[in-house]
């Protein structure tokens, strides 16, 4: 048999999702009346191959895919590149997607890539790759300005970059470089926000390898602070003078309980809990930042690998997507008590069975209905939010809706007026190059 060659497609970034209260719900064999399952001979997609050029389409992990809205398709298809993240350009209808390999502007009303922005094409920053995610926009003194992560691949640099976006074009402003501290490599700038602050314009961001959340001042570059959060942070969002910080690994060993026998285990740089059944970390936690003071609030137990996290419109409750727990942790902004965890997953029904992997969210602007990627499902979970997670609402309980199917593994969530937009890390994952023949012959 010819060796099959494998050509990653031009990734699909963006899918564009209209009608944000309509949903698909997931529906089982179930509930197909006998009958009908006794016609069902062959689906239209059981003789695909990776071959396929059009939708539904079969995975290598033995998964279809097929994504409702429209999909915009960019990148080089000799390269594995990944979506990341998305972030709205202020007063536009442009979007800018944070890739592997830099950034892509997209008219959302026309679907059409307006501008490229590249690491190698750019000195001195050919050998930098983003980070995990975190993309901000921000109009500051009648001029747009674009923040997001990024580090090199082999050496200890990493830094927070600045662009000027003039409507058409990228301009590299200043990169603002973190150094690492031991144990740490790589000090790895992840999630970032930007804050006015008396007329002055502040960056804070994330370290994920420092285990750090940074504050500096953008027009100085002054480091206003770097304080120690949990281990391996990743997430960030700032209410008033208070910042919430999603913590992987959850507390670092020494802050929780210094004389503690519970187990640990190495991650890339330090330790953390670890449960001795899975052997897999234990304990994940968000960290409660007094900003005004540079301080540690609190630590707030949430679900495990807790990653993204946003606030509601009214900045009275905070969304934590826990990653490995397949679930969402909702705490009063006030109280800083988590007040619902809701399962997301598509086998919510059965807390035995995880894997759905939410890692993404966006709420719509009236605050009643919160939108979850689901990376391994492959989906968007659609929540409405109950009385204990929203000012507004209907429901007691919050309560997943169903599910929009996208392509693979949504990563990044964008509500833009009546739709979604969704940046897929996987698009449509990798495509064989050719059509394979069997030339082997029974001997």
């Amino acid at each position: 048999m010819k060796n099959l060659l494998l050509k990653f497609t031009s990734f699909t970034f963006i899918v564009i999702l209209v009608i944000l209260n309509a949903c698909v719900s997931s529906k089982s064999t179930t509930d197909i009346p006998k009958q009908q399952t006794a016609k069902i001979k062959e689906l239209p997609y059981d003789n695909k191959t990776l071959f396929s050029e059009t939708s539904p389409y079969l995975m290598p992990y033995n998964r279809i895919i097929d994504g409702a809205g429209e999909s915009v398709s960019f990148g080089d298809a000799e390269v594995e590149n990944h979506s990341l993240d998305v972030a709205k350009v202020p007063n536009s209808n442009i979007v800018v997607v944070e890739d592997r390999y830099g950034l892509a502007f997209f008219d959302v009303q026309t679907h059409a890539l307006i501008h490229r922005w590249e690491y190698f094409k750019t000195s001195p920053y050919g050998r930098l790759m983003s980070t995990f995610s975190g993309i901000k926009t921000i109009v500051h003194h009648d001029s747009t300005f674009v923040f997001w992560g990024a580090g090199e691949r082999d050496t200890p640099k990493s830094s927070v970059l600045q662009g000027y976006w003039n409507g058409k074009t990228l301009k590299i402003i200043h990169a603002f470089e973190f150094k690492p501290v031991q144990p740490a490599r790589i000090a790895l700038p992840n999630e970032v926000s930007l804050r006015e602050e008396d007329g002055v314009l502040y960056l804070y961001a994330i370290l994920n390898g420092n285990n750090q959340l940074a504050k500096v001042r953008v027009d100085n570059y002054e480091n206003i602070f770097q304080l120690n959060v949990g281990v391996a942070p990743y997430g960030l969002t700032i209410i008033e003078n208070r910042a919430f910080v999603t913590n992987w690994a959850g507390p670092t060993v020494e802050t929780l309980h210094p004389t503690s026998q519970q187990e640990t285990a190495g991650v890339p740089w330090g330790s953390a809990y670890t449960d001795p059944k899975t052997g897999s970390l234990s304990q994940g936690t968000v960290s409660v930042i007094d900003i005004k003071n540079a301080s540690v609030e609190r630590e707030i137990s949430v679900g495990l690998h807790p990653n993204a996290i946003i606030q509601s419109p009214d900045k009275k409750f905070v969304y934590v997507a826990n990653g490995n727990s397949d679930n969402i942790s909702v705490i009063n902004a006030q109280s800083l008590q988590v007040v619902e965890t809701i399962s997301v997953g598509l086998f919510k029904e059965n807390e035995t069975l995880i894997g759905s992997s939410p890692n993404a969210l966006a709420i719509g602007v009236e605050g009643t209905h919160l939108y979850v990627a689901n990376g391994l499902d492959n989906a968007i979970a659609v929540v409405e939010l109950g009385k204990k997670a929203a000012s507004v609402a209907r429901l007691t309980s919050s309560t997943v809706l169903g599910y929009i199917p996208t392509q693979a593994y949504p990563s990044g969530l964008l509500v833009n007026k009546n739709g979604l937009v969704v940046a897929n890390l996987d698009a449509i994952g990798a495509r064989a190059a050719m059509k394979v023949q069997d030339e082997a012959k029974a001997e």
